[in-house]
């Protein structure tokens, strides 16, 4: 870190790479500091944390915790990395139940910008344990996550696909659950409308207790499905089962946007993605529609840990956090892929607004380069964060010298020129 600042050289830190945003994992005519030997893994039962290495993924993470019969709040796709989910937020499967992955987060162990190694947590630098929870690349290098220890056995799990014929009534389920299954904060869903057509939608089903069938899933199991894969089992097993392929693809995308739960929106969606995303994509690579159920107790859980709070501004209401994926192979349809992506994210929120349904919440999880994150977390979050940059970080090390990650004090555009 010194050497980084002494000379002015540009550093990019990697933790699992999962991250789609160009650049950000990586550097040119710089210092890139891999994190793939910190993957120290520690269960205090005593003390009810367990302590993570940022360089584990989370198939890594869950299994060793599995005979413990404890987890984390973290990810839901096994080869992400255990840092880049947790500082952009992190939603989980568990996350009805117990909020985000970062609400979670009882210390942070970083590298400060002025080279010294520091905690953040309730009690001390607990301005900074505030402004982390989503706070991207602005505030340290982290060598050590300390996360709450979850008591965890059984559950049940689905992975279920439909014929892209049954796209609209998997959409009507999905609705209806956010009416009021979703309120079982012991139950979380994933849609994922693939371009894939021996996929085609797929449903991820999760309910935290190993309950066959739980009813809150019923509207989804009244569709039929092409397969099911049903199970009662451990949780390390069905976050195992979420393991991607990418076809050969080398380049993606995403890019999300926020609204209030509603099938009407839903379809409309659905519409707009098809025809201005799914076909063009078509073309050149492979699509994704997400689409990602968030209850008000996912606020109201975060809220509830007792451990000050986070500056992400998510509305206490039930919502979808929507994304498009992209995956494609050659260079020369970097800027295609990106203009189909933004005009469909365009014409969603418009509609979404027109309809009173639009959300100003991004999930940064999920955004792409371009977009204004921080911002949607509302002006005084915002203003706050940068504050507390300011304070820890007088000297702007990580807005100038750190690729990658969203800034709080320069967009995309001008990290450009």
């Amino acid at each position: 870190m010194g050497i980084a600042k002494l000379t002015g050289t540009p550093f990019a830190v990697k933790s699992g790479g999962h991250n789609m945003n160009p650049g950000w994992s990586s550097v040119e005519k710089g210092i890139l500091i891999k994190m793939d030997r910190f993957k120290s893994l520690e269960y205090d039962a005593a003390a009810g944390a367990v302590h993570l290495g940022p360089g584990l993924l989370w198939k890594e993470v869950v299994p060793q915790l599995a005979p413990y019969n404890v987890t984390v709040v973290g990810g839901r796709v096994p080869g992400v990395g255990v840092g880049g989910l947790i500082l952009g937020g992190g939603l989980s499967y568990l996350s009805n139940r117990y909020g985000m992955a970062a609400d979670n987060v009882l210390n942070y162990e970083l590298v400060a910008a002025n080279g010294n190694i520091i905690n953040a947590n309730a009690t001390y630098n607990s301005d900074l344990f505030w402004a982390m929870k989503g706070g991207s690349t602005n505030y340290g290098i982290v060598t050590k996550y300390t996360l709450r220890a979850i008591p965890l056995g059984p559950v049940y799990g689905a992975i279920i696909s439909y014929g892209p014929d049954k796209t609209d009534e998997v959409m009507a389920a999905y609705a209806e659950y956010q009416k009021s299954g979703v309120n079982d904060v012991d139950s979380n869903v994933l849609i994922q409308i693939t371009s894939d057509p021996g996929y085609a939608t797929l449903v991820n089903l999760i309910y935290l207790k190993p309950v066959w069938k739980p009813e809150v899933f019923a509207p989804f199991y009244k569709v039929q499905a092409r397969f099911d894969t049903s199970q009662i089992m451990s949780f390390a097993q069905y976050i195992l089962m979420q393991e991607q392929e990418f076809g050969g693809l080398l380049r993606w995308q995403l890019r999300g946007t926020s609204y209030k739960a509603s099938l009407e929106m839903d379809r409309k969606v659905v519409e707009i993605s098809q025809r201005e995303f799914v076909k063009p994509m078509s073309t050149v690579g492979a699509s994704i529609l997400i689409f990602q159920p968030v209850a008000p107790s996912v606020v109201k859980a975060g809220n509830q840990r007792n451990n000050g709070g986070n500056p992400l501004g998510i509305e206490s209401v039930g919502q979808t956090w929507f994304s498009t994926c992209a995956g494609w192979n050659e260079p020369k349809n970097d800027q295609f892929i990106y203009a189909a992506s933004k005009k469909t994210t365009d014409l969603i929120e418009k509609e979404s607004k027109k309809k009173g349904l639009y959300l100003k919440y991004i999930f940064m999880n999920d955004a792409f380069m371009d977009q204004n994150v921080f911002e949607s977390y509302g002006k005084k979050n915002f203003d706050r964060m940068k504050a507390i940059a300011k304070k820890y970080d007088p000297e702007g090390v990580f807005q100038r010298l750190w690729s990658g990650g969203f800034k709080l004090f320069q967009t995309w555009c001008s990290c450009q020129n």
